[in-house]
This record gives structure tokens, sequence and C-alpha cells, in this order.
């Protein structure tokens, strides 16, 4: 998206701008205008001007700039802090200041920027007035901030000294002493960045005569500075918290009947949906309840049952498992009888509650003790046959839980 860059000198519709263009890391247009002409003359230079990505760039002056050690074990908790760091540096109340910062990291200085509110909403004014919709408001010296070399920034007849740590705007004829006095405790810090305009003939002898120190400079005009920054949306913005950027002919009001009208619309969709569920899930559980009388039925013949069919077949089924475990001890206690009978064949009845056992014993006095130590376990014994065959006797009982 090509980006627009308005160096505003004043907050005031009447102000001269100066703007460059640029488009794909190139400046491909500038000019100087007045702010309310400005989108007349950006009309003719882009083919969709309400496409242009707009940095309004206000003077260095209005901002005051330091980094400062934040304490806090959190990214949330330094950026709570950062007002208590900052506010010794100010020559106001802290409530009269708007505060921003810049990229926030654990065991790192942060970089602050600060702005009297009265004068941000003077130049946020301005640019409404003016139908700019400038996303991002900076300043130049924010473009560097925290960058590890010295840079020079000239502007309507002051110059604004970047040191990585602070910033400070002095006039054209002090920046020499100013300059020294800044980087006297630095002796390896000697390389400097001049971003400029050509007009400035006071500046043109103040660095000259910078150059002639062990003090290296390097002047860049503005375009050059400018197209090299990539993307403003990194760039330390004022607009941010209750200066964030709206959208044009975007009140809090309508914001708000917006967001009613769309949580309305949601309540309503979810109750529909809900109830839909609801009518849904009723006639699967009516589904599901006569399948289950149909199975209940196969098994007990019957459609009738008090309360839930899943339950009582439960219940049923447990009782049968109940049953059968106890005649599972019961043929656990038999086959360890202290007995030397012969067991031939064991039938049980599940319907009938009943155990038939056929064996063979040594003699009526054998079949006796075996009898006896049923009835010592509880149950009840039929002798359904008991006859001498052979040498042995031949016997079946019948046996019972009692």
């Amino acid at each position: 998206m090509p980006v627009l860059y308005a160096q505003l000198l004043e907050p005031n519709p009447q102000a001269i701008v100066h703007w460059w263009l640029c488009d794909d890391g190139n400046i491909s247009d500038s000019g100087t205008e007045i702010l309310n002409e400005l989108n007349d003359a950006l009309s003719m230079v882009a083919e969709d001007a309400t496409r242009l990505q707009v940095v309004a760039l206000i003077p260095n002056r209005e901002i005051l700039y330091r980094q400062v050690d934040v304490p806090g074990r959190t990214v949330a908790r330094m950026r709570q802090a950062t007002p208590f760091a900052v506010e010794p540096f100010l020559a106001e109340d802290i409530d009269n200041v708007h505060i921003i910062t810049g990229e926030i990291k654990r065991g790192e200085r942060v970089s602050v920027g600060v702005i009297n509110r009265t004068r941000l909403l003077l130049y946020l004014d301005a640019l409404d007035a003016c139908g700019i919709a400038a996303r991002i408001v900076t300043t130049l010296s924010l473009c560097v901030a925290g960058q590890p070399q010295t840079y020079l920034l000239e502007a309507d007849g002051s110059v604004t000294v970047c040191l990585p740590d602070q910033h400070a705007t002095v006039g054209v004829e002090s920046l020499d002493i100013a300059l020294h006095s800044a980087l006297a405790s630095d002796s390896e810090n000697r390389f400097i960045c001049c971003i400029r305009s050509n007009a400035n003939d006071a500046l043109s002898t103040a660095i000259n005569n910078i150059k002639q120190t062990d003090l290296h400079v390097e002047e860049m005009p503005y375009a050059e500075f400018l197209s090299g920054i990539g993307e403003p949306n990194r760039l330390m913005n004022l607009r941010q918290g209750d200066y964030a950027f709206v959208e044009a002919r975007t009140s809090i009001e309508g914001m708000w009947h917006r967001t009613a009208l769309g949580l309305a619309a949601s309540v309503l969709i979810v109750s529909i949906a809900m109830f839909a569920q609801g009518l849904w899930a009723d006639w699967q559980t009516a589904q599901l309840k006569e399948q289950t009388l149909d199975v209940f039925e196969s098994v007990y013949g019957t459609r009738t049952v008090s309360g839930n069919p899943v339950f009582r077949m439960q219940e049923r089924v447990g009782a049968r498992i109940e049953r059968g475990s106890e005649w599972l001890k019961v043929l656990d206690a038999i086959t360890k009888a202290d007995t030397d009978v012969e067991f031939t064949n064991l039938d049980f009845s599940e319907r009938q509650n009943r155990l038939t056992i056929t064996f063979k014993a040594a003699d009526f006095a054998e079949f006796e003790d075996l009898r006896t130590q049923f009835e010592k376990l509880g149950l009840t014994i039929d002798v359904n046959v008991a006859e001498q065959q052979n040498d042995q006797v031949w016997a079946r009982l019948t046996v019972s839980s009692t």
C-alpha cells in the first residue's frame, strides 16, 4: 500500500505541510501544500487517494522521549508501571499527558514518548477537519527511537538531537555545543546521521563546523530517510488508547448502535438455534424410548414397565448376574468338597434356578456323606435317583438354594 508522509508544522488547517508519497520503497512524488488543500493535491498524483496509508509527522518539539528502566516480571506489569517510571521527567501533571511506548521486552529499557493531551488533540482535530485520515501520528524523532547511533533531525529552523536514550530539540546556533555536551561521555558513538532539507544555510554552516572535529557526520535528505522506513505500522504511534484511529463518519454512538444490533441479532440466532436443538432432542428422545421398549418387549414379552425400561432391564440382568455369581460359588464349593465321588454331569437351569448333579459313589455311605456336605452349604437337596449298579452307587441330585 502506498504511504503518504505528511509533515505538519502547526496544528492549523491553514498550516504548511510538506509531503512525500512513498510507493514500493521509493519516493514517487513530493510537495508542499496548505493542510486543507492536501487532499486535492493528492488526487492529482495518486490513483486512489483514499487507499493511501497516511503517516502524519508532527514537530519533534511536541514530544518528550526517554528510555527508562521499568520494573516488572511480565510485559503487562511493565506496561502498567511505565507512567510511574517516566513521571520524574515530566514538567507537568501526569494526568495532562498522553504516554506511549515502543515494544516492551523483559530485561530491557522501555522507549517512552510523552505529549500534552491538549496539543495532541489540536493536531488530530486539524487533520479531521481537513479530511486527512491519518492512522499513524508520530514524529521524525520517534521514527529513530531506540536506534544505537546519533541522529540530527532538522525541521523548521531547529534541530533535534536524537541519542539512543533521549531526544532534545535545540536551535541551530547552539547545535555544536549541545552535540559535544551530549556525546562528551560517549567515546565510541562518534558517527552522526543528519536528516535535513537543503534550504537551511545556518544548518549547513553548523554541520561544516562539526565535521572539523572528531565527529563524523553523514547527511541524508528526507526522501531517502522516509523511503527506508519500510513498515510504518511498527513506528511508535501517538494514536493509541483514547486516541486510536476511528474510521471517518464513525461515532461512538454509531459504534454502540451497531454493537447493540449485532448482540441482539446474535442472541436471537442463538435462541432460535437452541429452540430447534431442543425440538430435535425431544424427537430423538421419543424415538430412543420407542426403540428401548421394543427391546424390552422382545425380552420380557410386555411393553408395560414402571420407569425407565433401560434401568429395569439393567436391574433384571444385574439380579441374574448376582444369582449366577452365587451358583458359581456353590459349584466351587462342590468341586472342592472332601469326597471321593466321581461327578459325571452338572446341569444348571437358570429359569428354575436349580442345579442337577449326577455322580458315582463307592457306596451309600459315601453318597450320604456328600449329601450332608451339600446341606451344610445351606442348599436344599432332592434325591432324584440313588441305586446300586455293580460295585458303585449311581445317583442324581437336584440342588436348589434355600
